[in-house]
């Protein structure tokens, strides 16, 4: 595993991402990267896993320190956090972030964690992220 090997991964899937048109995005992606956090953190440590890059931990920040009342989902593990939608809310993140530490992910509270593999998932809406996961592959 290395920094360069995830930062690559993480944008091969960004850009995958945005390559879907509408009918094959599911509904947590109709509008990458805004509101997509969620769905496209747990495919990318989909992919991250499938490429024997670690296994990484969900991250959600459910309200802004500042007050804004916004949530935000990354990843988090091998020392580095990942986050390929933070540009979503026009703060200056770039598309792609893989960085050791971020003050920017610092300004979330209420963090909640979990496993980021939504295949470790259960619950109504996952067969969409599997959908989305298989035709993603095959571009990153």
């Amino acid at each position: 595993m290395s920094v360069d090997q995830i930062r690559q991964c993480a944008t091969s899937v960004r850009s995958a991402l945005e390559q879907l048109s509408p009918g094959e995005r599911s509904i947590g992606l109709q509008q990458f990267p805004k509101g997509a956090c969620g769905d496209a953190s747990m495919l990318l440590a989909a992919a991250l896993h499938d490429k024997g890059l670690g296994k990484f931990c969900y991250v959600c920040g459910l309200t802004r320190k500042d007050g804004s009342g916004e949530s935000h989902a990354w990843l988090s593990g091998e020392g580095l956090i990942i986050d390929i939608t933070a540009d979503q809310f026009n703060d200056g993140m770039p598309p792609v972030f893989v960085e050791a530490e971020s003050d920017w992910h610092g300004g979330w509270e209420d963090i909640v964690e979990n496993s980021a593999d939504y295949r470790e998932w259960h619950g109504q809406g996952l067969y969409e992220l599997a959908r989305v996961h298989y035709l993603i592959k095959s571009r990153i």
